[in-house]
């Protein structure tokens, strides 16, 4: 006769079930195993992303770019910064403090409250547990501290890019910022390739408001679309056509009301809340 199915004991109070080490650690063997060989081949027009990030981390500051991008901590370093070069793969180029690991362990390589900045330029979307990263970069920044993101547009030709795991709306990640204890101060659509209109990324600028994860609740304020305030707007309920115009009239507004996320013109600066900070 069959054993009855057990469920695990709950731990301590108010820390839930012992967490399964051993079949975390099959998943990210199988992941190893099925990981597509990916070449990000640099290009100039990367650096205007860059750009928006280094104009953002104060000269002097101590920190880490998440996913290795060298342009980026050979222009900090210049700023006087001292900063560190993270990603799997070693630097080919940068000279400066480096780390090879994946980012999901982050934890074991700086103290709690050491940093006073992180950078991750497209590599939130390639984390498979982006609440987890979110709650460790919160771990690790000083309280006065800023993480800087990057990520591409909710595009279907990056929702499909194989390793990419969470490429999501704007008013997603707000909504992890959030539950990882993060304050959006300051938000800005942009492109690094303006004659192809899905070359567009969401520019994050992050304070640490709480070291708890919030699981519930929501900010005063959220990233709510349509919304004429973000250039190119990009809708989550689907946009209805006006039953009183001709259909192809009726089509042709919905368009020019409603934008498909990645329209080039998206490249306006936004502060967030009213400062920035």
């Amino acid at each position: 006769m069959a054993e009855e199915p057990t469920t695990a004991a709950p731990g301590t109070p108010g820390q839930g079930p012992e967490p399964d080490l051993a079949g975390f650690a099959r998943f990210m063997a199988a992941m190893s195993g099925a990981f597509p060989e990916k070449s990000y081949r640099w290009t100039k027009a990367k650096e205007r992303s860059c750009d928006w990030l280094i104009e953002r981390v104060p000269a002097g500051a101590r920190g880490v770019d998440i996913g290795g991008t060298e342009y980026l901590c050979e222009h900090l370093a210049a700023k006087g910064c001292d900063v560190t070069y993270y990603d799997f793969v070693a630097p080919r180029t940068f000279t400066g403090p480096a780390i090879t690991d994946d980012m999901f362990n982050v934890l074991r390589h700086f103290e709690p409250g050491s940093l006073d900045f992180i950078t991750t330029r497209h590599t939130l979307e390639h984390s498979f547990v982006p609440l987890f990263q979110l709650w460790a970069y919160n771990q690790l920044l000083a309280d006065d501290g800023r993480l800087l993101v990057t990520v591409p547009a909710y595009h279907d030709r990056w929702v499909w890019m194989t390793t990419h795991f969470h490429c999501v709306p704007p008013d997603s990640w707000h909504m992890l910022f959030h539950r990882a204890g993060f304050r959006v101060a300051e938000f800005e659509i942009g492109t690094w390739k303006p004659q192809q209109p899905e070359f567009v990324e969401h520019r994050f600028l992050l304070r640490v408001e709480s070291r708890e994860l919030r699981l519930a609740g929501r900010p005063e304020r959220t990233l709510r679309t349509p919304d004429a305030s973000l250039p190119g707007g990009w809708a989550i309920v689907k946009p209805e056509p006006d039953p009183a115009l001709p259909p192809d009239a009726a089509a042709a507004r919905v368009r020019a009301e409603h934008p498909p996320t990645g329209q080039a013109a998206m490249v306006g600066r936004r502060r967030w809340f009213g400062r920035r900070d």
